[in-house]
Formats: C-alpha cells, sequence, structure tokens
C-alpha cells in the first residue's frame, strides 16, 4: 500500500528544463551563502571566545585552577580557527579543480567529469573538524569558567 505522500509525489507534474535550471542555481547560490555565514561564524565565535576566556582571567579569577582545561579550550578554539582558515584553501583548490575538469570535458576529453575531486571531500572534513573542535572548546571553555566561579564564590570572593 502506497502512503499518501508517495502517491502525492508521483503525481506532480516534472519541472519544465529552464525551472529546473533556475532553481538549481538559486539552491547553489544558498548554498554558498551558508557556507560564508558558517565560516564566518565560527571564525567570530571561536576569537571571540578566546578574548572573552582572557578577559575573564584578568578580571574575574586573576589566580585561576585547573588551567589544563583552559589550555584545551584554547588548543580546540585555535584548532577550529586553523582548520576553518585551511578548508579556505582547500575550497579554492577544490574549486579549480572542478573547473579544470569542466574544461577539460568542453575539449572532449571522456570521462573528466567523473573523476574523483578529493580536494573538496577534504574541504567538508575541515569544516566538520573545525565544526567539533569549536563545540568541544565552548564546552572547555564552559567547564573551566564554571569550576572557577564556584571555586571563587566557595572562597567567599
Amino acid at each position: 500500500m502506497n502512503c499518501p505522500e508517495t502517491q502525492k509525489s508521483s503525481q506532480l507534474p516534472e519541472l519544465p528544463k529552464d525551472v529546473y535550471l533556475d532553481e538549481r542555481k538559486i539552491n547553489i547560490n544558498l548554498e554558498l551563502e551558508s557556507t560564508k555565514t558558517f565560516d564566518k561564524a565560527i571564525i567570530t565565535l571561536s576569537s571571540g571566545a578566546l578574548g572573552l576566556s582572557i578577559t575573564f582571567i584578568r578580571l574575574i579569577a586573576p589566580s585561576p585552577k585547573y588551567l589544563w582545561i583552559l589550555f584545551s579550550a584554547w588548543g580546540l578554539l585555535l584548532f577550529s580557527l586553523f582548520t576553518i582558515m585551511l578548508s579556505f584553501k582547500f575550497s579554492i583548490r577544490s574549486l579549480r579543480r572542478y573547473r579544470d575538469m569542466l574544461d577539460a570535458d568542453q575539449k572532449g576529453e571522456r570521462d573528466a567529469l567523473k573523476q574523483k575531486n578529493t580536494l573538496a571531500r577534504w574541504t567538508s572534513f575541515l569544516n566538520l573538524f573545525s565544526l567539533i573542535a569549536f563545540i568541544l572548546g565552548i564546552i572547555s571553555l564552559a567547564v573551566f569558567v564554571g569550576t572557577n566561579l564556584c571555586r571563587i564564590r566557595s572562597e567567599g570572593g
């Protein structure tokens, strides 16, 4: 038995080629905009977190405990920044590689577009690593701040 969604979608008319191409261009542009926004957010938030942690130490907890947690957070946030910057370079090289593949296809080279673009895969991995490092860095920073605030409060300061 078919579910209603399946029946409904099979009854939809096929999009005309020009509408399909327009929708595809819109989708690609939205994806590029989302990628730019993601990259900017990681850079801004990681840099901001590093700055806030330094301010926390200077103004609120000048003699903090558990510095290894802070250093872990800084390392993760710096790794996040490093990997997002590296992904920019990989992305540029990936786009150049794809352009070369398109050019080869236009020159009649068979299977030019079937080649793998491993740089694109590396760009995705680097973005994922950056996100994971950012999340872990923020969690580490929150743990550091929380434990030091609790310690300051319990000491009466």
